[in-house]
C-alpha cells in the first residue's frame, strides 16, 4: 500500500511538471518584449498576453479605476534592464 502511494505521488508530480513546460499552448500564451535603446540599455518585458476572447479593447476590455488591474495573464509581469538606470530622480538597479 505504501509504494503504491509513493507510485501515485512520483507519477502525479512527473504529470504536473510536464504539463507546465509548454505554456506556448496556454489561452493567454507568454511573450517577450525586448528592444535596445540608444544609450546601450536593453529594456526586457516578460508577459503573457491576454486573451480578447471576441471581446473589443477600450470598450469591453479596459482598466477599472476602482479595483487592482494588469495588462496580461498567468504569471506577474516582468521589467528587466540590463544596466543601472534613473527614472525621474530614482535609482533603478539592473
Amino acid at each position: 500500500m505504501k509504494s503504491f502511494f509513493l507510485l501515485l505521488i512520483a507519477t502525479s508530480s512527473t504529470f504536473l511538471a510536464c504539463s507546465q513546460t509548454d505554456k506556448s499552448k496556454r489561452p493567454s500564451p507568454p511573450a517577450i518584449a525586448k528592444e535596445t535603446l540608444s544609450n546601450g540599455i536593453t529594456v526586457s518585458i516578460d508577459y503573457s498576453q491576454p486573451a480578447i476572447k471576441g471581446r473589443t479593447v477600450g470598450k469591453d476590455v479596459e482598466p477599472n479605476m476602482e479595483q487592482v488591474w494588469r495588462a496580461g495573464a498567468n504569471e506577474a509581469t516582468v521589467f528587466t534592464i540590463d544596466k543601472d538606470v534613473e527614472i525621474e530622480g530614482k535609482k533603478l538597479p539592473a
